[in-house]
């Protein structure tokens, strides 16, 4: 919501819509640090956790270069980031139970993005210490589901957006593997190219299970098409 109205105050000037944005957002915050430190089973990831209030004040400070509001993301982020393990592999991701989370929706690769919002600003910010951890966790050949949101077309477009950070920005081979391995999950319906949603039970053609999502990540990765709201433009090739 505070993005939203963040959205229309940029558009239509209106100063009322900044401020409730900024009221909406520091007071999401503060009850999420309060959460934070009381409830150990609290979720994480960019609409599960603190990362997309986070992205909000990241992206409310560039609007109004307030930079306190800079200081609250990186708390936040460190919230998520305490929910966070570093597995065998070395890849950091989100604990969940018995296992761990790389994707948008719940898991790690929804902090990075908002860890790149703030790292544009913060280059030397603690958060930024997983980044490299985080980013290899959105590498791995084997992921059940196709989706934007828990599936691999959301590791693919976090990987996009996120490319300028890789060891060598230019080269495309771990997007192009992903972007291959997308046929694991292809179906053949009425002659269309097709996936499965979550959990595998049907066909899904929205943005976050189906495959409108996976298309959104495939303009990322490939043409440098924005990808979710507010978390910025792909890298061009």
């Amino acid at each position: 919501m505070a993005l939203a109205l963040l959205h229309f105050a940029a558009v239509t000037g209106v100063e009322r819509h900044l401020e409730d944005a900024l009221a909406l957002a520091r007071s999401a915050a503060a009850t999420l640090e309060k959460a934070g430190h009381e409830d150990p089973r609290r979720r994480a990831g960019l609409l599960a956790g603190a990362s997309g209030t986070a992205l909000a004040l990241v992206r409310l400070a560039e609007h109004t270069g307030d930079r306190t509001l800079l200081d609250q993301a990186e708390a936040l982020l460190e919230l998520d980031l305490d929910r966070c393990a570093t597995v065998a592999d070395g890849t950091v991701q989100v604990v969940d139970g018995r296992r761990v989370l790389p994707y948008v929706e719940t898991g790690s690769a929804g902090i990075g993005l908002a860890v790149d919002a703030l790292l544009a600003h913060r280059p030397d910010s603690p958060a930024g210490r997983h980044e490299a951890a985080i980013r290899r966790a959105a590498e791995p050949e084997f992921i059940i589901q196709p989706g934007l949101f828990n599936g691999r077309a959301g590791l693919i477009g976090y990987l996009a957006l996120t490319r300028h950070r890789a060891a060598d920005p230019d080269d495309r081979t771990l997007l192009d593997r992903q972007r291959a391995l997308l046929t694991l999950h292809q179906i053949t319906y009425q002659g269309h190219p097709v996936f499965p949603g979550d959990q595998l039970l049907r066909l899904s053609a929205d943005l976050a299970t189906g495959s409108a999502g996976v298309l959104l990540a495939l303009g990322t990765a490939l043409a440098g098409t924005p990808f979710l709201p507010w978390t910025g433009a792909g890298q061009q090739n």
